[in-house]
Parts: C-alpha cells; sequence; structure tokens
C-alpha cells in the first residue's frame, strides 16, 4: 500500500510555496505541459494548462495517484523501468549497461555524465515514452523523476525557443549534469533562465 504524504493528499506539488509561485510564471491556459516523474504535482498542475501529460515508472504510486485523478486534459501513463523491480531499481554505478552501448551513447551525448547515461539505460522506455505522446510540441516540461538528465534532454526536440524546462533537485544534484571534462557541461545544451530555490528553469540553448 502507497502512503501519500500531506502534500500529496492534498494535492498540492512536493516543492515549497515559493517555488510553485515562480513556476506560475511561465504556465498558463494555453500551455502543452509534460512531467517526468508524478506525485502532487500531477494533482494540481492540470487546472491551469490547457493539456497535461504525465509518465511514471512506479506502478502501486500511479495506481495511487490515478485513483484521484478527474481531469479532462490529464494523459497519464505507467512505464516501468528497465531494470530492477516495481521501485527498487539499482543504482546507476550498477546500471546493467554494456561497455558497448555505454560507448556508443557516450560518442552521441558528451554532454551527458557518466550517471547520466548509466541511469538513462534503467530508465530508458520511460525516457524515450515521449515519442509516443503524439505532441509535437510542448510549452512547459517539469523533470522530477528518475534519470532526470536525459528526460531534460530528450524533450529538446519537443520544445522551442520559449519552451521552459524545470528540473527538480538541480542544485544539489550538480555532479550529475557536471562532469570532470569540459564536454560533460549540460549547458552545451542549455540555458539558464533563473534559480528557484533547489530548481532549475531552463530553456533550449539557441545555435
Amino acid at each position: 500500500m502507497i502512503n501519500l504524504n500531506h502534500r500529496q493528499k492534498n494535492y498540492l506539488p512536493e516543492f515549497d510555496d515559493d517555488i510553485i509561485s515562480g513556476m506560475m510564471k511561465y504556465i498558463n491556459e494555453d500551455s502543452i505541459m509534460l512531467e517526468f516523474g508524478s506525485g502532487g504535482s500531477t494533482l494540481f498542475f492540470p487546472k491551469f494548462v490547457k493539456e497535461f501529460y504525465s509518465l511514471e515508472f512506479y506502478d502501486d504510486f500511479y495506481n495511487e495517484i490515478k485513483s484521484r485523478m478527474n481531469f479532462d486534459n490529464a494523459n497519464y501513463f505507467l512505464v516501468e523501468a528497465n531494470q530492477g523491480i516495481k521501485d527498487e531499481v539499482p543504482s546507476a554505478k550498477d546500471s546493467d549497461i554494456s561497455d558497448e552501448k555505454y560507448n556508443e551513447l557516450k560518442e552521441i551525448y558528451p554532454y551527458h555524465t557518466e550517471h547520466n547515461i548509466r541511469r538513462y539505460w534503467q530508465f530508458r522506455d520511460f525516457v524515450d515514452y515521449v515519442d509516443e505522446l503524439g505532441v509535437d510540441k510542448f510549452d512547459v516540461v517539469l523533470v522530477d523523476g528518475r534519470a532526470r538528465g536525459f528526460c531534460a534532454t530528450k524533450v529538446l526536440d519537443y520544445i522551442d525557443e520559449n519552451g521552459i524546462v524545470f528540473i527538480d533537485d538541480f542544485y544539489t544534484r550538480l555532479n550529475e549534469y557536471f562532469g570532470p571534462t569540459e564536454k560533460e557541461n549540460f549547458w552545451e545544451v542549455f540555458e539558464e533562465v533563473e534559480k528557484l530555490g533547489r530548481m532549475a528553469v531552463l530553456k533550449k540553448k539557441v545555435r
């Protein structure tokens, strides 16, 4: 049985209220919004946008949140992890990615750290499910689940220069986004718009 926390039970995101207020500056009734990782946010943001899409990997939690949803504009999908059972997924260092596949992905995504590549492989179906949604462009993306680095870069093909990507806990996990070499640098593909506490507000870097 899943026990929701106080904010989830009250249909509120698990962010400080000032972070939520800051996020709302970028959200309006015409927004098409995507989130990776569900929770109280899934029960809150659909009220303020035109279309809402959410992805969750843990089936028990998905079923609990889904039982509380009552939005005509919300689309909620369960996409389980490729490694592990339910929410018991090994750490990134224990990813079952092969050396050959790791090197292939590192060549394609040099700006990603080893942690992010190994984590992506454990959640690759979850990350890549955005390709199945049939949505050409999102206005707002909230990244608050697993494999956050790859979730963020995955949506680069689905946002324009005005699109906003929120990454929760970005500033407390900087080692995931900035590695020991110059190539491992998240600013190769994103620009910082502002900081909302622990959350980064990013936009696509226009080359």
